[in-house]
C-alpha cells in the first residue's frame, strides 16, 4: 500500500480545497494564505508524481498501467464523479434556500436523483453482463447526465415539483447507467494480477473529481449581495437564512444563491459533456467473463 503517496495526494487536495474556500470569499486571491495553498497544491502534486515514479510497482499509480482505456476511464470518472457530487451537494441547498424547506425535507426532495442513480446502476450492470460492450453505456450515460444537468440548470425560484423531480430522475438515470463502467472497463484492459492496482488508480480520480467541484456557489455571493455581508451569508446555514436576514435582504440573497446554483449546474453540464466526448477515445472492447476483455472486431 502506497501510504506515502496517499498522504501526499490527500495533502495536495486539502491545499486545493482550502484555496477555493478562501479565495474571493473570506480572503482575497492575492492573500499570502491563498497563494501559499495554491503553490503547495502544485508542489505537492509534483512531489507525488516523483514519488510514484520512484516507487514503481509499489506506487498507487503504476506507470505501465497507463494504457489508453485506463487513462480515458480516469478522466471520464473524474468528470462524472464531479458532476454527481455537484448535484448531490447543491440540490439540497436549492431546496433549503430557494424553497425554504428543512434539511430533512430537502433530503427527501433529493431522493429522485439518488434512487434513480441506484436503480440505474443495477440495471446497467445486469445489461452490461449480457451485452458485453461498455462503450455505448459510457456514451448514453454521459449524454443523459448532460441533458439532465442542463435541465437542472433551468431551475428557478418558482419551479414546480414536476420539473425538479423529472430533471433529477433523468440525471440520476444517466449517472447510474455509466458510473460503474469506468472501473470495469479499466479492469478489463489489464492482466488479472493488476486488477487491485488499476481499480485503486481509477477510484483515486473519483475523489479528485469530487474535490475539484467545491465552492462553485459561494463565489457568486460577494458580487450579488452588495447590500449584505457576503461572508456572513456564506457562513450562515442554508436553513437559517430567513432567521438571520430581513425580508428586505432576502431577495438579494436568493438572487445570489440562484445565480450560484446555476453556475454550479452549468459546471455539471460542461463536465458531463466533456466526459461524453472523452469516452469516444475508448478502445472498443468486449467483456469475456467479468474482468477479461478481447478486442472487438
Amino acid at each position: 500500500m502506497d501510504l506515502v503517496g496517499t498522504l501526499i495526494l490527500v495533502s495536495a487536495l486539502v491545499c486545493y480545497v482550502l484555496a477555493l474556500q478562501w479565495g474571493g470569499i473570506s480572503l482575497s486571491w492575492g492573500d499570502s494564505k491563498v497563494i501559499g495553498t495554491l503553490v503547495g497544491f502544485v508542489v505537492l502534486l509534483a512531489v507525488y508524481a516523483i514519488v510514484q515514479w520512484v516507487q514503481k510497482e509499489r506506487a498507487a499509480m503504476i506507470g505501465r498501467l497507463f494504457r489508453r482505456n485506463v487513462v480515458v476511464m480516469m478522466i471520464y470518472i473524474d468528470l462524472l464523479a464531479g458532476t454527481f457530487f455537484l448535484l448531490v451537494y447543491y440540490l439540497p441547498i436549492y431546496f433549503q434556500v430557494v424553497s425554504g424547506v428543512s434539511a430533512a425535507q430537502s433530503g427527501i426532495r433529493n431522493l429522485p436523483l439518488i434512487l434513480a442513480q441506484s436503480v440505474s446502476t443495477v440495471i446497467s450492470g445486469v445489461t452490461l453482463s449480457k451485452f458485453g460492450y461498455p462503450q455505448p453505456f459510457l456514451l448514453v450515460g454521459g449524454v443523459l447526465t448532460a441533458i439532465g444537468s442542463g435541465l437542472l440548470y433551468t431551475l428557478e425560484v418558482n419551479t414546480g415539483s414536476g420539473k425538479w423531480i423529472g430533471y433529477q430522475l433523468l440525471a440520476g438515470i444517466g449517472i447510474g447507467w455509466c458510473f460503474q463502467i469506468p472501473v470495469v472497463t479499466a479492469q478489463a484492459s489489464v492482466a488479472p494480477e493488476d486488477l487491485p492496482s488499476v481499480t485503486a488508480m481509477v477510484l483515486i480520480f473519483v475523489s479528485a473529481g469530487q474535490s475539484a467541484m467545491v465552492n462553485v456557489l459561494l463565489k457568486n455571493l460577494r458580487s450579488e449581495t452588495s447590500t449584505v455581508d457576503a461572508v456572513k451569508v456564506a457562513m450562515t446555514g442554508a436553513t437559517e437564512l430567513r432567521q438571520k436576514f430581513s425580508s428586505a435582504q432576502m431577495p438579494f440573497i436568493l438572487t445570489a444563491y440562484m445565480n450560484g446554483l446555476q453556475a454550479a449546474f452549468l459546471v455539471a453540464v460542461v463536465a458531463s459533456s466533456v466526459a461524453t466526448v472523452v469516452c469516444l477515445a475508448t478502445r472498443w472492447i468486449k467483456f469475456s467473463g467479468q474482468t477479461t476483455a478481447v478486442a472487438a472486431a
